[in-house]
């Protein structure tokens, strides 16, 4: 008997520390805009702490089979901190 491989999606997706619970319609909601043709760019606005960066990668990981070159997790936290001078 011959077993097709799976394959898993592409990505380099941190992986939650914690479980994602409450937030389920969000991931719904930000998974149906991506997947719309016309849709080429969504953000996630809100204060600091609120779970845009979580939501986003839920959404990424949720969505990184549906795109040939997977989902890739860019931080942008030393841009920011080199910016402040913090580092």
């Amino acid at each position: 008997m011959h077993v097709a491989p799976t394959i898993e999606p592409r990505h380099n997706l941190p992986r939650p520390l914690t479980p994602f619970v409450g937030r389920e319609q969000a991931v719904e909601d930000v998974c149906a805009l991506v997947r719309q043709d016309d849709v080429r760019l969504v953000t996630l606005t809100g204060p600091g702490g609120v779970g845009k960066t979580r939501l986003a990668v839920r959404m990424a990981t949720d969505q990184a089979a549906a795109f040939e070159d997977g989902a890739w997790f860019v931080s942008l936290a030393a841009v920011a901190a080199r910016r402040l001078g913090l580092v």
